[in-house]
């Protein structure tokens, strides 16, 4: 179930962040409790008050606006339903999602020019490992909007940088919550999802044909994006995208073939590199259950192919039975 502050608590730690705060206690305890004194929504509602110059009430007012209360209405029903299919939804409350599109809104008015670029940007992020994903996986233009999300809370420079510029370095890397990631999948993709995803499987495989396992300074690849394809991987078949019924619409041909030579590519790095089998073979049994429920032809060559990667797992285990 969700945790938060004390009511207390709550009060007293925005009046310590917030400058000025401290003679407005009886506001603050309005808006803590507005967020259900969700810590995270806490944090990100402050900072983002602090970026604004908003007072206690006014982000309230903002949160209660009439066309907020219609989309956050829709939003918990949309929530009910998540919880009646099982989807964890109750480690975080609805007030957060409600702070987390007050924060993407504000991206239309910071960066009016690029809003589509950040939009996009946020959601290739959720669907990443959640620590330092890294920056030279984006597009320059991409790349430039990091400085944005972080004003609002979205992401946070890893350890070795503490500020992200509006220039499109590809150094560095980006941290992002994973209740951040799991609002922004579930409720914030509107109809980008199959984009967003193919786009972002594309932006791995590219990165991941450097790797040659007969060059070890090319390891270092498949060191730094294995974990993120494996979650891109699980979330993905959490979520029904890899042959449990949804994965039509989001897919075409090509998305799929490239999804199965990334797992493919990266599979191969964890055996033969990394020598975690379990790992390599959740990516070959997802890889095969998509191209079958996608194609619906077992005779294919990538399928045999798949097949095969199974077999090697096995192998390089001494399984010969299997």
């Amino acid at each position: 179930c969700v945790g938060g502050y004390g009511e207390e608590e709550a009060v007293s730690f925005a009046c310590r962040r917030v400058r000025g705060w401290e003679g407005r206690r009886d506001d603050v305890r309005k808006l803590v409790v507005r967020l259900d004194l969700f810590p995270l929504a806490i944090t990100q509602a402050l900072d983002y008050c602090m970026d604004c110059g908003l007072t206690p009430v006014e982000y309230v007012d903002e949160m209660n606006g009439e066309d907020e209360r219609e989309w956050a209405e829709e939003q918990r029903e949309l929530h009910e339903r998540m919880k009646a299919q099982k989807r964890e939804t109750d480690k975080y409350p609805v007030s957060f999602v409600e702070v987390v599109r007050m924060s993407m809104k504000k991206l239309e008015e910071t960066d009016p020019g690029g809003t589509m670029v950040a939009y996009s940007l946020l959601r290739k992020l959720a669907y990443l490992h959640p620590s330092d994903m890294p920056l030279e996986l984006f597009r320059p233009a991409e790349r430039r909007r990091f400085g944005v999300l972080q004003k609002q809370s979205l992401v946070v420079a890893s350890t070795q940088q503490s500020t992200l510029g509006e220039g499109s370095s590809s150094s560095g890397s980006v941290t992002m919550h994973a209740l951040t990631q799991e609002v922004v999948r579930g409720h914030l993709m509107e109809s980008s999802k199959g984009k967003v995803v193919c786009e972002l499987v594309k932006a791995l495989d590219d990165k991941m044909q450097e790797y040659d396992k007969a060059k070890p300074e090319t390891f270092g690849v498949g060191w730094m994006y294995s974990a993120h394809i494996e979650h891109l991987v699980e979330v993905l078949r959490l979520d029904g995208d890899l042959g449990g019924g949804t994965e039509r619409g989001m897919w075409d041909d090509e998305g799929v073939e490239r999804l199965v030579k990334l797992c493919g590519k990266t599979g191969n790095f964890l055996i033969q590199i990394a020598c975690l089998y379990s790992k390599a073979l959740k990516l070959f049994e997802a890889s095969l259950g998509l191209l079958l429920a996608h194609f619906d032809d077992g005779e294919r060559a990538d399928v045999a192919d798949m097949y095969g990667n199974m077999g090697d797992v096995f192998s390089s285990q001494g399984l010969y039975d299997k």
